[in-house]
């Protein structure tokens, strides 16, 4: 029988050409097998849980199941002859969804923050997973990112969420905008963290979710970056202004042509720094 792939001409050879290699990280080498189903577990202290939407893509590899689309389960080995799943489990659902009883893995050697580690990686780089959840497996795995940004939010009073709720179960204090906190903290900002949500914090005499929302805290954080201004004064203009009622007053003229093009979150901005400098000026008078 003739070879029809020697007659494939778009097959290309592994070449890294004049690429520079790298040296490989001391490391146990994986170990592939097939794992039985029953022996597979999921670390709720890193790995993400399963709403609608997961059962629902379950059910849909579940449908049209076939081995050709089916990736190795990545996992480690734990107490009690156990795997922990990385990445996987998913389709490792779908599959016991279908009465397959075990499935393929590469299975390799790591500690448990190593774990953690490995699932942040992974889902950060390759999955569209949330970023609550990148920041929980951070947590997990003690990245130096996700432990400063826990306490920067913590000092001011309010807690950094590792999974999100609907709006009516949000609580006062929640702060659901990872990217945006981690971004200050790798800036090397922490101050500019505790000193707006603890502004935001002490002003909020009725515990307003409306006030740690992306749109609020967003704005409010970019403001006291660049206004530099006392924390008892971005208390006090917290005190004296609703930032919310500023956000809403934003919204407003994002509908007049002379903002056409304006983000909300720039109306927004722009609106707290020029209440904050002139509620500044009038303080010093």
């Amino acid at each position: 029988m003739k070879d029809v792939v020697s007659d494939r001409g778009s097959l290309r050879a592994i070449s890294i050409a004049d690429a520079k290699p790298v040296e490989l990280i001391d490391q146990p080498a994986p170990i592939m097998e097939w794992v039985e189903i029953v022996k597979l577990r999921v670390d709720d202290a890193y790995q993400r849980g399963l709403g609608p939407a997961n059962w629902k893509s379950i059910r849909r590899i579940a449908g049209d199941f076939r081995w050709s689309r089916f990736t190795p389960v990545l996992c480690a080995p734990v107490p009690g002859g156990l795997f922990a799943i990385i990445d996987g489990q998913h389709r490792t659902h779908a599959a016991l969804m279908c009465g397959i009883e075990a499935v393929p893995c590469m299975v390799v050697h790591m500690s448990v923050a190593e774990q953690a580690s490995s699932f942040s990686w992974v889902n950060g780089n390759v999955t569209a997973i949330s970023q609550l959840q990148i920041y929980k497996a951070a947590l997990a795995a003690r990245e130096p990112w996700a432990i400063a940004s826990r306490a920067a939010v913590e000092e001011a009073g309010c807690r950094l969420m590792t999974s999100n709720r609907s709006n009516t179960q949000k609580r006062a204090g929640e702060i659901y905008t990872v990217p945006l906190i981690r971004s200050y903290i790798e800036a090397g900002c922490e101050d500019v963290v505790v000193r707006g949500l603890r502004a935001i914090r002490r002003a909020d005499e009725v515990g307003d979710p409306a006030f740690y929302l992306a749109g609020i805290v967003k704005p409010w954080l970019a403001v006291v970056a660049e206004a530099k201004a006392p924390t008892a004064l971005l208390e006090r203009f917290c005190r004296a202004h609703s930032l919310v009622e500023i956000s809403e007053q934003a919204s407003a003229l994002r509908k007049r042509p002379e903002y056409r093009g304006k983000t909300l979150n720039d109306l927004t901005r722009a609106s707290m720094l020029a209440l904050l400098r002139q509620f500044a000026q009038g303080a010093a008078a």
